[in-house]
């Protein structure tokens, strides 16, 4: 591990040791780095050319501000969101933290790399067009190998079989359980369903058209 990553990954387990609840988040920081470097290694450079150092600095990163309250992260952000960004926020609870850890690292750890950023921003609603940094933290949040909600196993094994694929099939699920719940759906999320709809749609398309189908 480099330095810089012992650094970090000691400033979140400072932040995330003082209750066994904190100390499962931190656990779950951890899940997520191992499996985006495990689907990185799984689909190899082509897919995933990605430095193994961002990676691990955006997975040991992406929940640093989950123990916030919510009172907590709205008072936070009004010194970066205006009016109607921060009613969007207060929306849906549970993805404030992204937000709000995609500023607190840049204060309290001095992180600065963009492409890092996003995927923290990201990795609760998805965003079109996301890097393959973006993705990888997405989808490796949700499947990392403590989740156990209903479901995970059937993700999991599709995500594996085909990345893209298997990322449509997790957020088609999320939309589903958020409108069977009548919770909020941010329409970013919705955005990213239909980007990489059309994206594999349009893939679909061109190898049929390269094997002569159409």
């Amino acid at each position: 591990m480099s330095a810089q990553y012992c650094r970090i990954r000691k400033k979140v387990y400072e932040k995330f040791s003082h209750n066994a609840e904190d100390l499962k988040r931190f656990n779950h920081m951890e899940e997520v780095v191992k499996m985006a470097l495990y689907l990185k290694d799984r689909y190899g450079e082509d897919k995933f050319d990605i430095d193994y150092e961002k990676i691990k600095i955006a997975g040991i990163l992406h929940d640093y501000t989950k123990n916030m309250s919510f009172e907590e992260a709205v008072e936070y952000l009004t010194k970066y969101l205006n009016n109607d960004g921060l009613e969007e926020a207060k929306k849906a609870p549970s993805v404030i933290h992204s937000i709000t850890a995609y500023y607190l690292v840049q204060e309290e750890l001095g992180i600065a790399d963009e492409e890092i950023l996003k995927a923290i921003l990201h990795h609760t609603t998805g965003s079109p067009n996301m890097s393959p940094l973006e993705e990888l933290i997405f989808v490796s949040d949700a499947v990392e190998l403590t989740r156990t909600y209903e479901g995970v196993e059937e993700i999991r094994k599709r995500v594996y079989e085909d990345f893209y694929k298997g990322m449509l099939y997790m957020i088609e699920q999320t939309l589903k359980h958020l409108k069977e719940k009548g919770w909020y759906i941010n329409p970013k999320t919705i955005e990213t369903y239909e980007y990489y709809k059309n994206m594999i749609e349009n893939k679909n398309k061109k190898q049929g058209e390269n094997n002569g189908i159409y």
